[in-house]
């Protein structure tokens, strides 16, 4: 995800694509998708009141043309997702395992069922359950790895399972996994969004350990990668 000034000028895209799409074809599809990639620039933007806003409107959108279908099942994770930005785990633990319920139901093989699937894992692990978040999170890589090995969808499910297993104090186990959701992620596209989370994660893993300087090293090649400038050497 873009940062500073990037995320103002793709904002400002997304809302002139809305507004056209608001006039050409309003309550479609489409006009549901750019409300939805509106809300994730202000979760990046931590304006987390202003993305729900719009999820939920892409989320209305969807079920009211169609009350399940895989639009509403991810924009219903997006909804999940800010209520967990919040802080509202039982909110963000509801909404995702009805996307999940629903997403089984009418999209079984979409890759969005192991995004949520590790989005209940990290809901598990705010709420101090370690076993219960590795679990999950150790079944959506399983789904990723199986339905769309070497993909963003595998590099987020490696990153997330990393997150357990730091969380868990397995730093070793936890820096494995960060590497290969670097390696993946890397290999899809150099800016992918996960590549930036898994150099964000190994710093953290780092400092875990006490080595300032590496993680230091990690964070610096994250932000030098969100402005596009490409990893530092």
């Amino acid at each position: 995800m873009p940062v500073g000034g990037e995320l103002d000028r793709s904002l400002s895209c997304l809302q002139r694509a809305l507004a056209i799409l608001r006039e050409m074809a309003p309550g479609s599809p489409r006009e549901a998708a750019a409300l939805g990639n509106i809300g994730h620039v202000y979760l990046a933007r931590n304006d987390i009141d202003v993305a729900l806003s719009y999820f939920e409107q892409s989320l209305g959108i969807h079920q009211t043309a169609w009350k399940r279908s895989q639009g509403a099942a991810i924009a219903l994770n997006s909804v999940g997702a800010a209520h967990k930005a919040r802080g509202e785990l039982d909110l963000a633990m509801s909404c995702f395992e009805q996307a999940l319920a629903d997403l089984k139901e009418v999209a079984p093989r979409s890759q969005a069922v192991a995004r949520v699937t590790s989005n209940i894992g990290e809901v598990w692990l705010a709420r101090g359950d370690t076993g219960r978040a590795l679990s999950f999170c150790q079944r959506g890589l399983d789904i990723a790895q199986a339905r769309a090995p070497g993909s963003a969808e595998t590099a987020n499910a490696l990153n997330q399972l990393g997150l357990v297993h730091l969380g868990g104090g397995d730093v070793e186990g936890a820096l494995g996994l960060f590497g290969q959701a670097l390696a993946v992620a890397g290999a899809v596209a150099p800016r992918n969004p996960q590549v930036v989370k898994a150099l964000d994660n190994i710093a953290a893993a780092h400092r875990a350990r006490g080595e300032t300087e590496v993680a230091e090293k990690y964070s610096q090649h994250a932000r030098e990668v969100e402005v596009g400038q490409g990893l530092a050497r």
